[in-house]
């Protein structure tokens, strides 16, 4: 069954963040955690995916329900610090009931998004090499038939086309993939899009 949920884009995300950093001592909230991958992850489980595809979408739900509490951010009558402590609360609920805190999930965030990243940049890449070889493919057709200065052209052109692949990229071990693959449809759905990920494991 395809999960259908409402995922808070990272701008209204951050307006809610700004409210609660109002109340709190201006320290970054513990619930909008960093996203890079821990040194030496080791292999994710099934009950980390799944404790993931069921905690996110509660968390965006609480969010969207505090965007919705706070419409304009200068418009008054918003209570942005007793908002800020009612969506901490709230927060801090959806993560007791599934035996996490805030670090602990803060960690598995990071790892299951981490392997969505990876599988996606793999796929884009895949994708972009398969078009650059059509090209350097194409290219090296003619430079078959050229002579000269053109054929130098050409194999300058071969040359930086070649240096446009992209090759290697993050570790990610393969039943990690296969894993994210079996939940693809629900964690694309819901987990946040953010580009190519690092090579450097922080």
């Amino acid at each position: 069954m395809v999960m259908r949920v409402w995922v808070v884009s990272g701008l209204i995300v951050a307006a809610v963040v700004a409210g609660i950093l109002v109340f709190s001592d201006g320290s970054r909230p513990e619930i909008d955690t960093p996203r890079t991958q821990p040194t030496a992850p080791s292999p994710l489980t099934e009950q980390e995916v799944r404790t993931y595809l069921t905690v996110w979408p509660q968390i965006n739900e609480v969010l969207g329900v505090a965007v919705k509490a706070m419409g304009d951010p200068g418009a008054p009558g918003v209570n942005k610090k007793d908002l800020g402590e009612r969506v901490r609360a709230a927060v801090e609920a959806i993560l007791a009931q599934h035996h996490l805190n805030t670090e602990t999930w803060g960690l598995l965030r990071r790892r299951v998004e981490h392997a969505v990243d990876v599988v996606r940049w793999r796929s884009e890449t895949k994708g972009r090499n398969a078009d650059l070889d059509g090209k350097i493919l194409e290219k090296q057709r003619l430079l078959e038939l050229a002579e000269g200065r053109s054929k130098k052209l050409l194999e300058a052109d071969i040359e930086a086309l070649q240096a446009q692949r992209v090759a290697g990229g993050p570790v990610l071990l393969q039943r990690d993939v296969e894993l994210v693959q079996s939940f693809w449809r629900d964690l694309d759905a819901i987990a946040p899009t953010r580009g190519s990920p690092s090579k450097k494991q922080n």
